[in-house]
């Protein structure tokens, strides 16, 4: 989505994991979906590309900017456990099973 039009059609009907950022005025939105239901136990359908639109709109924000980063074994959201603590979470369920090691990153960190 850009200036607020969506750049992707309800027709879209490939469903897989995905990792998505949308900012507002006063910050952003990560969203990260699993997928691929027949390695999951079916705990997860995935989501479309329009899926990943609906989701934000769900949320209600105004956005200005949203962007699909990635999608399938390398969709991951992890995070720090304990505020201090060295350790780290993995929050989703990546599709290989186990992280997957990748080229990009978006890291945020908060003083």
């Amino acid at each position: 989505m850009t200036g607020g039009v969506p750049l992707v059609s309800s027709a879209t009907k490939s469903v897989v994991c995905y990792t998505a950022i949308a900012f507002t005025a006063g910050g952003f939105v990560l969203v990260c979906v699993d997928g691929r239901p027949h390695l999951r136990n079916g705990k997860s359908e995935g989501a479309s590309t329009f899926d990943i639109l609906s989701i934000f709109r769900d949320l209600d924000l105004e956005y200005t900017e949203a962007y699909i980063l990635d999608g399938g074994g390398s969709t991951e959201m992890v995070t720090e456990r304990v505020e201090g603590s060295s350790a780290f979470i993995t929050r989703n369920d990546p599709s290989d099973g186990k992280s997957r090691s990748v080229s990009d990153i978006i890291a945020v960190f908060i003083p």
